[in-house]
């Protein structure tokens, strides 16, 4: 947190996050702390249910306090360095493609009712369209193709976690979402027109030539 600007960073070696906002008044002083997962959970829970718009934070010794409604909810930090996100996120890429998430995050779900047992989601870019398919040997195969989705380049082929894909897709609602692309092996990057939610996840190798 540095003056007026919050950025916020979660991973969990598959995937980040990296969230960045204004603050309505700017912090008293420069600082940055690691907190657990499961207390940044609770709070999210419990200003759902206290329907709780502002949030104070503050510090009491080791313990980073969070207040809100009525309730004050406190958790110790975290030592240690935390990975550095700029070093992460990927600052180029052979290709990206803009469309909403919502209606992307809706032929994921379909195609990945097949997935199962670490089953990858597949996305194949090409001249026709974006090809969302999932092959497994016991249940058989899934595919949709989003035709809007266009590919001019050589034919580009990805595996993905279709779980940790739809769940970052939805976090962009209904707005227009740029999925940025540089190779098969390296991360997939989502972002939205302002910038403030940018998530990369994690591919998963695919047992073809190529990728493809």
């Amino acid at each position: 947190m540095t003056g007026a600007d919050l950025r916020a960073v979660a991973t969990d070696s598959y995937r980040l996050a990296v969230y960045q906002t204004e603050l309505e008044a700017p912090a008293t002083r420069e600082f940055q702390r690691t907190l657990p997962a499961r207390a940044l959970q609770e709070l999210a829970k419990l200003s759902k249910v206290a329907g709780a718009e502002h949030l104070t934070i503050s510090e009491a010794g080791s313990n980073f306090v969070m207040q809100f409604a009525s309730i004050t909810l406190s958790t110790r930090t975290i030592s240690g360095d935390y990975p550095n996100a700029d070093q992460l996120i990927p600052t180029e890429c052979e290709f990206s493609v803009t469309y909403p998430a919502d209606t992307l995050n809706g032929t994921i779900r379909r195609v990945a009712l097949l997935c199962q047992n670490n089953t990858p989601a597949i996305l194949a870019f090409n001249g026709a369209g974006l090809e969302c398919r999932a092959d497994t040997h016991e249940i058989g195969s899934a595919a949709e193709l989003v035709e809007d989705i266009r590919h001019d380049g050589p034919p580009f082929t990805i595996g993905i976690n279709p779980d940790f894909l739809t769940q970052a897709l939805a976090q962009y609602g209904g707005e227009p979402v740029e999925m940025r692309l540089l190779s098969p092996l390296r991360p997939l990057m989502l972002t939205d027109a302002t910038g403030k939610l940018s998530q990369i996840l994690m591919p998963i190798r695919l047992n073809t030539p190529n990728g493809a």
